[in-house]
């Protein structure tokens, strides 16, 4: 127990709190708004933002409509494989590791509403955006810091790869 909660503690418990803050507030809009309504707006940076209880049967930010069985499979295979890789990336590489956590989370936070309500429940919009919840924001933020992790990794293995240069002074008469 205590190896598996070397090689993915990290992961659980970034992907756990993920779920656990997505699900408490889509429960909490789900018990306050009727399908379809909500409250607002109010002001934030300049833009509007509204909370609406918004049913969505696609992916992240409404794409993909009606394609539930599809979506569930590719958010399943992209959940292995997180959790496949997660023990393979370096311990120093921060980045990439807190990015699959909250992929991971975000993932699964929408695949729990996905396989037991049959729907995603979308709340913020912030107009001009398409709605959307805290899983949707995991996975985004989730993507960036993978993505960022593994280009700072790519540079330091070159750097480690490069050869040193010979610093002895040829002398030539």
């Amino acid at each position: 127990m205590k190896k598996l909660f070397s090689r993915y503690g990290l992961l659980l418990l970034v992907a756990g709190g993920v779920i656990l803050l997505d699900q408490a507030t889509k429960l909490l809009i789900r018990n306050r708004f009727e399908q379809w309504s909500g409250d607002g707006p109010w002001q934030l940076l300049g833009l509007q933002l509204f909370l609406v209880h918004m049913p969505n049967t696609g992916m992240m930010m409404g794409l993909f409509q009606g394609a539930g069985t599809l979506i569930t499979i590719f958010g399943l295979v992209i959940a292995g494989i997180l959790v496949y890789f997660f023990p393979k990336i370096p311990r120093r590489n921060w980045p990439a590791r807190w990015g699959m956590g909250l992929l991971l989370g975000g993932i699964l936070g929408n695949l729990i509403d996905r396989i037991f309500l049959g729907y995603i429940t979308d709340f913020v919009l912030i107009d001009p955006l398409p709605v959307f919840n805290l899983a949707d924001i995991a996975v985004y933020a989730g993507v960036i810091l993978l993505a960022a992790g593994l280009l700072l990794d790519g540079r330091r293995k070159s750097r480690q790869e490069l050869p040193v240069a010979d610093t002895k002074e040829s002398t030539t008469n």
